[in-house]
């Protein structure tokens, strides 16, 4: 009955998926045209009275005022200026947000009971000083109210603002405790729809918040970079549904894998981009649309030094919420690049910060020149089943329906070919230091001899970050949270079988991945598919580990690794290792106040790694879908057994509806030629420009050709092209040159 009901609500999605008429492509599930040619006013700041001129480069100059803090910029590049509010009129505020809006600095703290309240510089009884050395300013404040002392520093570089605080910046004689810090919170806010423009948030691929009127929202944009730290964040979201039914319908939000964000005066006009160079493992991108609590849309980064947990106080599971726990070794600093004339949109920030990753070696080297058109074949090869007197293992995928299905596709394909579930023990049963293999070495040898006569790779899975109950001791493997809690997340559905996730610490992953090399090495490995282990990220206070120590440990085995490594939708931090990126996003969240999704993030990574999809036979099988892999550089992927799915029954994989592949090769080829005969030809190219002429119509410019897209039911004409229904056309383009 479980797997019945996640079939009906996923079948719904899937069909939703596919819809692209005038009302689906007018969502926000879409990127739409620009249509809103107002111009700004470069000098829309005009009350300087009480600013003066404290330091400047080449390009910016930086005003203050001295009373409450309040900062503005100029780029003397467009002559336009950015502050906080346009003028000193805060109608609708009261003095919390008063001070938030005009001051460059706010924090969050909490008393002995912990009640949360909020301060900032423009609070009058705060004590503040300003020191200029060269073209970094200091700023100390004291507030003797709450015995708390804080310095902050700005910096010049380059054409950038550095705005950075560290915890040892942070100074607290008293019973009142910093929680988290808000830099220039409302630098480029927009009243309602004052201004053409938007906010870019990294959600998913990417999403924008326009600047409209404001609405009653429920509640900001709140996400943790890099997702969830379990070490501190609640396992589980609020459900107020009112359903009794299991919860295997609920979808988590997108997750954030770039610590970014941008605001856009005009499109095409002046933009800022917000960049989070240091304490990202602390910090979570805010915007707060208008309507949610003020009039202002506005953006920013917060770093949270403290964080309110659950913390136990008797045996029977009573707990209270408390923020007073030692302060988090937080260095925080956002940085600020502003950008004008054609830069100034969503796509310039892409560029600039593809270009910055780049010159920090951030970025892997270049993508793979193919061929032939490339697919993430993943084989799950066998799986725990539970039993009535005792639990087996189930063989899903032999080595011939592998080598059968790699013959049938033929030459016409480069697969990426993954076997998942290729211990001894099955997918979800193998220990976690398990290298004993399911298939017979000479099997293994015929897989991988047909995988390389396609010209493709050969990986081995490997989730050492995540297990399940079977996989692991879980009172000596699991990592523990602040409050002291194992973590281990139950299943949606507490009767399904080894769905439970355990989050392994760190360092027993980190070993684990490092032991393990030399056997995936013996096996002819090509590479490693790592899975979870570069999309999720939390502390251990079982080490003591934070986040950011957690990233240390996690990334040393990969610098060795000797093989090629790829993961699922990895973490910035760890795109530098990586030659291919799996499950790559293809829809934001879609909060209500989200307008437009774009593919930030592919503009970023195409032509550096290979990108691939979720699998499309776990939803992006239609032609729109199919159409979106195009428009957004990514290569398919399935995830494939051999048996029928009713065999699946009583394993962990009971919700998968349909992988067996016979049932899916004719639409693997399908999909597979379609979206390489659109992409082939800018194997290796960067994404240089993306634009919306028309609604459900792209085009996206790479560095030698242009490729169209035609989401829309009917041909669309533009300036010498025709492009066809739900179709796409190839301008130019040729493999790069190295």
């Amino acid at each position: 009955m479980r797997s019945c009901k996640a079939l009906v609500v996923l079948a719904l999605f899937w069909l939703g998926a596919g819809l692209s008429g005038a009302g689906e492509l007018a969502s926000n599930a879409w990127s739409q045209p620009e249509t809103d040619a107002r111009r700004v006013d470069p000098a829309r700041l005009k009350d300087w009275n009480g600013y003066d001129l404290l330091m400047e480069d080449q390009t910016l100059s930086l005003w203050l005022r001295k009373t409450d803090g309040s900062l503005r910029i100029r780029d003397k590049t467009s002559g336009y200026a950015w502050g906080g509010l346009a003028n000193d009129s805060t109608e609708g505020l009261n003095r919390s947000w008063r001070g938030m809006a005009t001051s460059l600095l706010s924090f969050d703290y909490v008393d002995l009971v912990n009640n949360e309240k909020i301060t900032s510089l423009a609070d009058t009884s705060a004590l503040k000083t300003y020191q200029v050395s060269g073209r970094t300013l200091t700023v100390k404040a004291s507030f003797p109210k709450l015995s708390i002392d804080v310095t902050v520093r700005l910096t010049l570089d380059n054409g950038r603002l550095k705005i950075a605080l560290r915890d040892t910046d942070i100074h607290e004689s008293g019973e009142f405790l910093v929680t988290s810090v808000y830099f220039l919170p409302f630098l480029g806010s927009v009243r309602g729809n004052e201004l053409p423009g938007y906010v870019l948030l990294p959600d998913g691929p990417g999403a924008l918040v326009r600047f409209r009127a404001p609405t009653h929202y429920l509640a900001p944009y709140r996400a943790k970079v890099w997702g969830k730290d379990y070490d501190l964040d609640s396992m589980y979201e609020f459900d107020d549904s009112g359903s009794n039914r299991p919860k295997d319908y609920r979808v988590e939000e997108a997750r954030v894998q770039a610590p970014v964000f941008g605001l856009v005066h005009g499109v095409g006009q002046y933009a800022l981009f917000g960049r989070i160079t240091q304490g990202a493992p602390w910090a979570e991108i805010v915007c707060s649309p208008a309507g949610v609590t003020t009039d202002w849309t506005w953006a920013t980064a917060h770093f949270a030094f403290r964080q309110k947990y659950l913390q136990p106080v008797d045996r029977q599971g009573g707990a209270i919420e408390t923020g007073r726990h030692p302060m988090q070794p937080v260095q925080a600093e956002l940085e600020y690049s502003f950008l004008h004339g054609a830069e100034a949109d969503w796509t310039g920030m892409a560029r600039l910060w593809r270009q910055q990753l780049a010159a920090e070696g951030a970025l892997p080297s270049g993508e793979r020149r193919d061929t032939a058109s490339p697919v993430k074949l993943e084989f799950v090869v066998s799986e725990a089943k539970r039993g009535f007197l005792a639990d087996s293992v189930l063989d899903l995928t032999k080595a011939a329906d592998v080598t059968g299905f790699l013959a049938a596709l033929g030459p016409a394909v480069s697969p990426t070919v993954v076997l998942s579930g290729w211990q001894a023990q099955g997918l979800h049963g193998a220990p976690l230091s398990g290298t004993e293999t399911r298939y017979s070495k000479d099997n293994l040898a015929l897989v991988a001899s047909a995988t390389h006569g396609l010209g493709g790779r050969l990986l081995f899975q490997d989730s050492s970050l995540t297990a399940s109950r079977r996989q692991v001791d879980v009172s000596r493997d699991a990592a523990r949270s602040l409050s002291g809690a194992l973590m281990v997340r139950p299943g949606l559905d507490p009767s399904a079988f080894l769905t439970d996730v355990v989050f392994v610490k760190p360092s027993v992953a980190a070993l684990a991945l490092a032991a393990k090399l030399p056997a995936y090495r013996a096996l002819g490995a090509d590479g490693i598919d790592l899975g979870t282990y570069t999309s999720s990220l939390f502390g251990d206070r079982s080490e003591p580990s934070p986040r950011q120590q957690s990233l240390v440990t996690l990334t040393a085995p990969l610098k060795t690794a000797g093989v090629k490594l790829s993961g699922s939708s990895p973490s910035s931090a760890l795109w530098r290792w990586l030659a291919e990126a799996y499950d790559q996003p293809l829809v934001s969240s879609r909060f209500l106040y989200e307008t437009d999704t774009v593919p930030f993030v592919s503009l970023v990574l195409k032509g550096s790694l290979d990108l691939y999809a979720p699998p499309s036979n776990e939803g992006w099988y239609s032609d729109t879908s199919v159409l979106r892999l195009i428009d957004y550089g990514l290569y398919p992927a399935f995830r494939l057994t051999g048996v029928e799915n009713a065999e699946l029954a009583d394993t962990p994989l009971a919700d998968l509806w349909s992988t067996r592949t016979s049932d899916w090769l004719t639409r693997t080829r399908e999909i597979t030629a379609r979206v390489g005969k659109a992409l082939l030809p800018f194997e290796g190219q960067r994404i240089v420009a993306r634009e919306v002429p028309a609604e459900g119509v792209v085009k996206v410019t790479y560095e030698r050709g242009v490729l169209w897209i035609n989401y829309g039911k009917q041909a669309w004409t533009g300036p010498g092209v025709v492009v066809p229904a739900t179709g796409f056309v190839v301008q130019g383009g040729a493999h790069a040159q190295n």
